[in-house]
């Protein structure tokens, strides 16, 4: 794996800022290091943008906020939002995540980082499983059951 490959975490806002809380310990236990967040704030109230700003100070992980000023211009746009600015700030690879999710392994990241050098990927995003059974996975919208 390439250690040195830089990771654009992309994830898109929308009044939540109670998931916030498990989304930046989840971060900051991860053990591959060379990634930048990029945070669309699609919220139409100012508590989850604060409240983001605010984990990633006491984290220390580093944030680039993209603040659509409470225009909620959607989960697509917002991607692009994210994905453009990861771009110009030199980033290799995207992934797309979402906020209220909870990594339950430190190595998450360098797994998803080894597979998308391996399949040569520039952009994925993880099937991600319901807690706590997992046992139906969403990805890009559609659930689906599992056979793990």
């Amino acid at each position: 794996m390439n250690q040195y490959k830089r990771l654009g975490l992309v994830t898109v806002l929308f009044n939540a800022p109670d998931v916030l809380d498990d989304f930046f310990t989840s971060l900051s236990c991860q053990s591959y290091e060379q990634y930048q967040v990029y945070i669309v704030d699609n919220s139409t109230v100012p508590e989850p943008l604060t409240k983001a700003r605010e984990l990633a100070e006491h984290y220390q992980i580093s944030v680039t906020f993209i603040d659509n000023k409470g225009d909620n211009v959607g989960v697509a746009a917002g991607n692009n939002q994210g994905v453009n600015a990861a771009l110009n700030d030199g980033c290799d690879l995207i992934l797309f995540i979402n906020n209220d999710l909870i990594f339950d392994d430190k190595n998450v990241l360098s797994s998803l980082v080894n597979s998308m050098d391996s399949d040569m990927l520039d952009m994925c995003s993880p099937v991600i499983l319901n807690y706590p059974a997992k046992k139906y996975g969403t990805l890009a919208g559609i659930s689906t059951l599992l056979k793990l």
